[in-house]
């Protein structure tokens, strides 16, 4: 026996402290009853003594325990998989019968199949561990951590031996330190004919327009033919067919380098025969550099075109887009230094974009100008979409003074066609949970005393939200979260619903919103609209899809109201945002304005005089925002901060005749639009940066090394080196860079995604000023998992050495199980059994001392017990009586008597009432029967009163005669 905690035995000096006070509390007990009391209490003291020491049983095991190690990655293929599982279940044919196996399945992860267990049986791998790496290192620890703890060990490695993750030799050595026996089992890899890309090459620098060669390598186990694709930023640029022969391949291809910023490079190889697509694909990038490029966006290009002039003659190169122009990869948008949106509201643009144009500003470092217009701001859509929060200004007015009372009816589409998906976009967000969420931007925008009310339809009207002040916007928003699709669409039923409650409202502005997705029977639904417009109440109308019926949009003209029309119905919430702000007509302003001067800004630098504006967008400032102009009203006119590594501008007002016809014809307007965009591009340090990426295999991670190099090309040493990573589907990663030698700072990270990676990296000395900054790419490309032959020859071989075991071949199957490890000392735990004992002991001690059993209570349980037996059983069994024993009966039931008639007389003469059974009294009487309770008394005993003296003498003397018969007997006798 063995003690995990022998520490605990030091209680058995307690021992003569327990005995002591045992006899002390147990004095009234018999000696015999004290001695067993005292011994039981030893016996469960030391049983919990021994349960708290760990005690535990030596043994020794030689039930081995196996865990197979299945390699589940790409590169095995199916041939490899089901030698795997063939091999195993050759090895469970016949294992002895104590013995366990387990089962692991893994690729870059490791995930438990089956625990060990007697008996197992595998018919398939139902576990998916991540395939695109190899990862021995991972399943070897979690091969040892689940097996059982006392019994011989081994793990059987099956695999192609393509480990490209983790230290697989390392963890080898540690299982072989830990007592466990590692073999191996080589798997055959995937095979067929195979080609892939092997690089792919490009300058990392370049001039605009400067000629290079894009190089290709392919590798091939085969000869055939196959189509390269090249793509530039994205586009297709060339298509060209190739001959491809057995071994190494190099093709160039000319090319011209672009505009300004960077450009993604990448080909794809469609070959004729092949069996790994992963492999057919790479990425490259290069830096043109050139003059700074300005992304200029707007939805019509009448209202851009000042502003590109005005860039242009500012020394910038702006390029003029329309909302669905806007690049859709970081790395494409890149290119330019800066965009700038032109009055676009934000229903043109996908959720995308703007989350796009957000991480372009907060972890790029680059610059945003947002110029208004009647369809910008507030009255564009902007509130609570990814461009506000980009933006200095908020879209809601603080003086919510200024906002008219107003009621907004919300008539929705509920029928069947709206439960469909509204945009792949969006993840397949359903069309009806789209128009929820725009209504719940919409009672956002809305003023706590606007009212708001919503009803739904489908082949008839309900409301949803009976009209209510937007006080109670949480409510109104669970009322409408109830809203289900399906059904018809009955277009009449929901807007006249909307029209006679609309009657009774008393707000200055009355609108109305219509959302539906189909065609209807257009009958009444005009002359209705028209009675709406009658009574000043304004109808516009928003189409789901070009399936929409063409009468909607005559509906919005007829009702003073917009017309929307929105094929991706992801634009739903911006769109009824746009039209809660729009319909309250309080934040467009028109009306002369002096821009004042609210605080100085380099973007003003050297103007004067500034001209005056005929109208804005009404914003509020946010708390961090610098406000350089206001309105008359305070109203931010130009708003400008810093949004994580980048800047913002927002100009309330428009660059065109509308608003600022005095601006467009000021000789200033060049310098203060240059200087605007000028402003956001985040120069001002003279430093350089080097980037590069290396994968580090072993560890599973990608190297970043950044060089620092100051202006004449010296290192910068002891910056404080932080980067935001973007990568290609737009995740963002802070990183962290330290020092490891002059000018050399390095991180680790993780990719989970293959392509163009951005790096935006600042350095700044111990003062905190910006030194050196920039915004640099890598790539990452396909796994190794599908570089085809790169394992490590012998990899398998020396695994199994490193962990004492040897290299099987599939004709060793019945060997797996074999008991040539030593047997492993363990032991077994005894507190279960020892606790157990002491809870059955523990009654018993209590019993000895509180229960005590003498002769009349054993006397009473077998009389007890006779009664329950038969009773033609008891008088076959009964002896006929001699006259010895009657007469030994009768001279027994004389003595009782007199005892009883003693006592009677005692509490008689002391004035004591006498609990008296009527069974005495009859056996008093009868006197021959021999049977009695003890001591004469019935066991059912009822109180009565105190005889009566009459009564007391008489029994007195009928006791008296019955004790001179027995005396009379006994003499006779």
């Amino acid at each position: 026996m063995t003690f995990g905690r022998p520490w605990a035995l030091l209680l058995f000096a307690l021992l003569p402290a327990l005995i002591f006070i045992s006899r002390g509390r147990l004095i009234h007990l018999s000696p015999l009853r004290r001695g067993l009391a005292i011994g039981l209490r030893i016996a469960i003291f030391g049983l919990l003594v021994l349960a708290l020491a760990d005690a535990r049983r030596s043994q020794n095991a030689d039930n081995l325990s196996v865990v197979f190690l299945v390699d589940q990655s790409d590169s095995v293929g199916l041939s490899g998989n089901e030698e795997a599982i063939a091999f195993i279940q050759a090895a469970l044919q016949s294992p002895p019968p104590d013995d366990t196996a387990g089962v692991i399945a893994f690729g870059a992860n490791a995930l438990v199949e089956e625990l060990p267990q007697i008996g197992l049986k595998l018919n398939d791998i139902a576990s998916t561990p991540s395939a695109g790496y190899t990862n021995f290192a991972d399943a070897i620890r979690l091969g040892m951590a689940i097996f059982p703890p006392d019994s011989p060990k081994r793990l059987i490695l099956l695999s192609d031996g393509q480990n490209n993750l983790g230290d697989a030799k390392s963890a080898a050595q540690l299982a072989a330190a830990a007592g466990i026996e590692l073999s191996t089992l080589a798997l055959p890899r995937q095979s067929g004919p195979e080609v892939r890309l092997q690089s792919l090459r490009a300058p990392s620098a370049l001039h605009e327009r400067e000629g290079f060669d894009l190089t290709l390598n392919v590798e091939s186990n085969t000869a055939t033919s196959a189509d390269v694709q090249l793509f530039a930023d994205g586009q297709l640029i060339a298509l060209e067919n190739v001959n491809i022969q057995p071994g190494s391949n190099r093709f160039a291809f000319p090319l011209l380098a672009g505009a300004q910023g960077f450009s993604s490079w990448q080909a794809r190889l469609v070959p004729q025969e092949d069996t790994l697509a992963q492999n057919n694909r790479l990425d490259a990038f290069s830096l043109i550099e050139g003059p700074l490029q300005v992304l200029v966006v707007a939805a019509k290009e009448i209202e851009a075109r000042p502003l590109v002039d005005a860039l242009s003659a500012a020394g910038l190169r702006p390029q003029l887009v329309s909302p669905r122009q806007l690049p859709a990869s970081p790395l494409t948008l890149s290119q330019y230094a800066a965009v700038a949106l032109v009055n676009a509201p934000a229903p043109l643009f996908s959720p995308a974009q703007l989350e796009l144009l957000q991480a372009y500003v907060r972890d790029l470092g680059n610059g945003l100008v947002v110029i208004g217009g009647p369809e910008s701001y507030g009255a564009g859509g902007y509130f609570q979409t990814p461009l506000e929060e980009t933006l200095p200004v908020e879209m809601t007015l603080k003086d919510r003074e200024r906002l008219p009372g107003m009621s907004m009816f919300m008539v929705i589409d509920k029928s069947g066609s709206m439960e469909s998906s509204g945009t792949q976009g969006m993840g397949g967000l359903r069309k009806i949970e789209l128009a929820k969420e725009a209504v719940y931007r919409a009672v956002d925008l809305l003023a706590p005393w606007d009212r708001v009310g919503v009803v739904s339809f489908d082949n008839a009207a309900r409301w949803v939200v009976n009209p209510v002040a937007v006080v109670g916007a949480q409510r109104i928003k669970d009322q409408v979260g109830t809203l289900r699709a399906s059904g018809g669409t009955d277009i009449l039923a929901g807007l006249q619903a909307a029209a006679d409650l609309m009657k009774g409202e008393v707000s200055r502005v009355k609108h109305i919103v219509l959302l539906t997705d189909g065609g209807a029977n257009p009958a009444g639904i005009p002359e209705l609209v028209d009675e709406l417009a009658a009574n000043d109440v304004s109808v516009s109308v928003v189409a789901i899809g070009d399936d929409a019926a063409p009468f909607l949009k005559e509906l919005a003209e007829r009702g003073n109201g917009r017309f929307h029309l929105a094929r991706d119905a992801s634009a739903i919430p911006q769109i009824f945002a746009q039209e809660a702000a729009l319909a309250t007509r309080a934040y467009i302003i028109e009306e002369e304005v002096t821009p004042k001067l609210s605080a100085s800004s380099p973007i003003l630098q050297g103007l004067t005089a500034l001209p005056k504006l005929y109208g804005y967008i009404a914003t509020s400032p946010k708390a961090t925002a610098q406000t350089a102009l206001v309105s008359d009203r305070d109203d931010p006119l130009l708003a400008q901060w810093q949004y994580g590594l980048g800047r913002s501008v927002a100009w309330t007002s428009d660059a065109w005749g509308r608003w600022a016809k005095d601006w467009a014809a000021w000789e200033g307007f060049a310098r203060f639009w240059g200087q605007t965009v000028r402003w956001t591009i985040v120069e001002g340090a003279s430093g350089r940066l080097e980037v590069q990426a290396a994968p580090d295999r072993e560890k599973g991670v990608t190297r970043l090394s950044v060089e620092a190099l100051d202006a004449q090309g010296k290192t910068l040493n002891n910056l404080d080196a932080l980067g935001r990573l973007l990568a290609p589907g737009l995740a963002q990663e802070d990183v962290i860079f330290q020092q490891t030698a002059p000018g050399l700072y390095q991180a680790e990270i993780r990719p989970d995604e293959t392509g163009a990676y951005l790096l935006r990296v600042q350095g700044r000395d111990k003062d905190g000023k910006l030194v050196s900054n920039g915004t640099r790419g890598f790539v990452v490309n396909y796994s190794p998992e599908y570089a085809g032959d790169i394992a490590e020859p012998g990899l398998m071989r020396d695994l199994a050495e490193l962990g004492g075991g040897r290299a099987l071949t599939t004709a060793d199957a019945a060997e797996v199980f074999a008991h040539t490890l030593p047997p492993v000392s363990g032991s077994s735990p005894l507190w279960p059994l020892l606790l157990t004992l002491a809870a059955l002991l523990l009654p018993v001690d209590v019993g000895l001392r509180r229960i005590i059993v003498g002769r009349e209570e054993l006397q009473k349980l077998w009389q007890k017990t006779r009664s329950y037996l038969p009773r033609r059983q008891s008088r076959a069994a009964a002896p006929p009586s001699s006259p010895a024993s009657s007469s030994a009966g009768k001279l027994l039931s004389s003595v009782k008597k007199q005892r009883v008639s003693r006592r009677a007389g005692e509490k008689v003469g002391r004035g004591e009432s006498e609990p008296v059974s009527r069974g005495v009294e009859e056996q008093g009487s009868r006197g021959e029967s021999g049977q009695v309770n003890k001591g004469g008394v019935s066991s059912s005993v009822k109180p009565v009163s105190p005889p009566k003296k009459d009564e007391a003498e008489d029994r007195m003397s009928r006791l008296l005669k019955a004790k001179r018969r027995a005396g009379k007997a006994t003499n006779d006798e």
